[in-house]
């Protein structure tokens, strides 16, 4: 009986170490990549630094939790890159991939340094994806906050617009 309680235990200690570990080390990069000029559309390059487990984008807010008029993730690759788009439905828009926030899991191991290190290598290929949020509201869009979900553990990232 002794065995069984110090083994119980022992498993709670790891379960519990890993859980905290994992959500010390939030798996979301998460980079401004671009606006327009009066900054009521952004684009964040998202990636995964996780060796394992995909992220799930839940819920984007801006500007203190307001909700953005439209939203989109971006599913690229090198040289193909992302576009800034005013809308979601222009003929320029239709050569890129925007998908709803539902549709898109980011795969592990898709931050901004390891696609830099593929191009570099000359061993990129279209199957390096590379991901972007893109968000349209109706003002200046001045802080994102993002909530997703890895491994089953919610995060939420909070970052400010420069």
């Amino acid at each position: 009986m002794k065995k069984v309680m110090i083994f119980i235990i022992i498993l709670l200690i790891i379960v519990a170490s890993i859980f905290l570990f994992l959500k010390l080390n939030p798996p979301l990069e998460t980079i401004q990549n671009g606006s327009s000029l009066d900054g009521d559309v952004q684009l964040i390059r998202l990636g995964n630094k996780s060796s394992f487990g995909q992220i799930k984008i839940e819920e984007v807010f801006v500007n203190h939790n307001v909700t953005p008029a439209q939203m989109k993730i971006q599913e690229s690759y090198h040289p193909k890159g992302f576009m800034i788009p005013e809308q979601f439905e222009g003929q320029e828009e239709t050569e890129y991939t925007f998908k709803d926030l539902s549709e898109v899991t980011i795969k592990p191991n898709t931050i901004a340094a390891e696609h830099f290190n593929h191009i570099e290598a000359g061993t990129i290929t279209e199957d390096d994806t590379i991901y972007g949020l893109t968000l349209i509201h109706n003002e200046t869009i001045y802080e994102v906050m993002i909530t997703y979900r890895h491994l089953g553990i919610v995060y939420e990232t909070t970052f400010s617009i420069e």
